[in-house]
């Protein structure tokens, strides 16, 4: 592959470009182009008489050094997106304290159905399980609204990112696609959420030095996003093939395990979304004053 771009004749290509294209194509548009095409749109400008070190210094200064030009006003707001999914995530919090206990009680109640052989007719017992069924429909209808916002939020920094600083490791549909590709979900948001903490540590710390480098939560947050996943999967598994008492006994041992996990996981979510926002808002503010002087 290699060979065959070296052969083609790219100079051809750029004789038919004007100055001004082959400027662009060096500079705002290079990383749309390779190696050899970039060189000979270089030479050719050099054969019009054309300084391309002058070119690229011009260029340079010209978007502050960010290597791009950006327009601020394209730059969405996200504080929104931040606080509406940080306020449904201690929602679900909230829920699944109460259903965590409602879970403890019906479990209690089962246990002790089976020692007095009352079977599964238990007045206590039948309502500890409609109120289980009932926080655990809530909690699992926050869920759904939880994902969607934090989607979005996700998605949105990732565009943002896009228009600030050169070419990141993904387009930014990725941000939202990868949540629903099969096996590609279960690296890639991992992947672009440390790219972002990178990406933000790294230009704040060049304009603030005491900023931490470190990526606190992520490794922890998806960890136990995974584990949640499965461990949900596993409980629901083991509920469908239930057929006596006992099966519904440890079923709702697993059901309790879920909910302490999803009591770990909304906290260490929230923390790692406020420093996340925190580190992206003052990179909005940061770019906007360089762009200004």
């Amino acid at each position: 592959m290699g060979n065959t771009l070296e052969n083609f004749d790219f100079s051809k290509m750029m004789k038919s470009h004007t100055t001004e294209e082959l400027t662009d194509i060096i500079t705002e548009n290079r990383f749309d182009y390779n190696d050899y095409a970039l060189k000979s749109a270089e030479k050719e400008l050099e054969i019009r008489g054309v300084s391309v070190e002058e070119v690229k210094l011009e260029f340079e200064k010209s978007t502050k050094g960010f290597g791009k030009r950006i327009n601020p006003y394209l730059i969405r707001r996200n504080d929104r997106r931040a606080k509406s999914t940080i306020l449904f995530l201690w929602i679900i919090f909230s829920l699944s304290i109460f259903l965590l206990i409602f879970e403890l009680q019906y479990h209690k109640h089962l246990r002790s159905a089976i020692e007095t052989g009352e079977g599964l007719t238990s007045n206590q017992l039948m309502l500890s399980e409609m109120l289980v069924y009932g926080f655990t429909l809530l909690v699992y209808i926050t869920e759904l609204v939880v994902g969607i916002l934090f989607i979005s939020w996700f998605r949105r920094l990732y565009y943002n990112l896009h228009l600030i600083f050169q070419p990141l490791r993904y387009t930014e549909g990725w941000a939202a696609g990868c949540w629903f590709a099969p096996v590609i979900c279960i690296y890639r948001p991992y992947k672009i959420m440390k790219e972002i903490w990178r990406t933000l540590t790294i230009f704040l710390s060049k304009h603030e030095p005491m900023v931490s480098g470190k990526r606190p939560m992520i490794g922890l947050w998806w960890g136990l996003f995974i584990v949640r996943i499965l461990f949900e999967s596993w409980a629901h598994r083991s509920y469908s093939h239930t057929a006596d008492i006992r099966d519904f006994s440890s079923s709702s041992e697993l059901e309790i395990i879920y909910s302490i996990l999803v009591l770990v996981s909304v906290p260490v979510t929230v923390i790692l979304m406020k420093r996340i926002s925190k580190k992206e808002q003052r990179t909005y503010e940061l770019v906007r004053q360089i762009l200004a002087n």
